[in-house]
């Protein structure tokens, strides 16, 4: 098990403000990791109360996704906690081949069922000392558990986070815009299930 305490900023931005950023800052920025895509598998109760939790409250809010990377074998169960403290991340290996083996997973208690998956294109890079990542070709995709027939959403924009683990860097000063609190887990529910 791996746990991680996280300094996250996000920026949505429309392609071609990712093009700008990328372009200014050429110099400073390195390739870390090859392109993947990434597929997450998202959990709440019946009532979507992870959901709501974290659409309500700034702190003490947590998820729990299974991931895995297309192409390849592993499967990982992440929990991210929000908490007054900071923010972290858990994260353990599953024994399974399939999302389709998690029928449902306790958490703190809480019997959580499958809601919805995320997918989407992941390139990450290396910049001032910090973790770069860019999320592309979003897809949000609703799970039978929540819904008869299946839902697809396609998310405009980019998503461009700066991720600094355990660290002091004022990777503030990069960031050109007012950085945002975005969730791809409640965006999806909200455009899947109208809640």
């Amino acid at each position: 098990m791996r746990n991680e305490f996280r300094k996250e900023y996000k920026r949505v931005l429309k392609k071609p403000e990712s093009i700008n950023f990328f372009n200014k800052f050429k110099d400073s920025i390195e390739v870390l990791h090859k392109e993947r895509t990434v597929v997450s598998l998202y959990f709440d109760n019946i009532d979507f109360e992870l959901y709501k939790s974290s659409t309500l409250k700034d702190v003490n809010t947590q998820k729990l996704r299974i991931r895995n990377y297309e192409g390849e074998d592993d499967f990982f169960k992440e929990v991210k906690k929000n908490t007054y403290s900071g923010k972290y991340k858990t994260v353990s290996k599953l024994n399974i081949n399939s999302f389709d083996e998690i029928l449902q997973i306790t958490l703190d208690g809480q019997t959580l069922y499958p809601s919805l998956y995320t997918k989407y294109k992941r390139n990450y890079y290396t910049f001032e000392n910090c973790r770069l990542t860019l999320d592309t070709d979003i897809k949000f995709i609703s799970h039978k558990f929540r819904s008869q027939s299946q839902k697809n959403y396609y998310f405009p924009n980019e998503v461009l986070e700066f991720k600094l683990l355990n660290g002091n860097l004022d990777i503030e000063k990069y960031i050109d815009t007012n950085p945002v609190a975005f969730s791809k887990y409640n965006y999806a529910v909200e455009k899947l299930y109208r809640l």
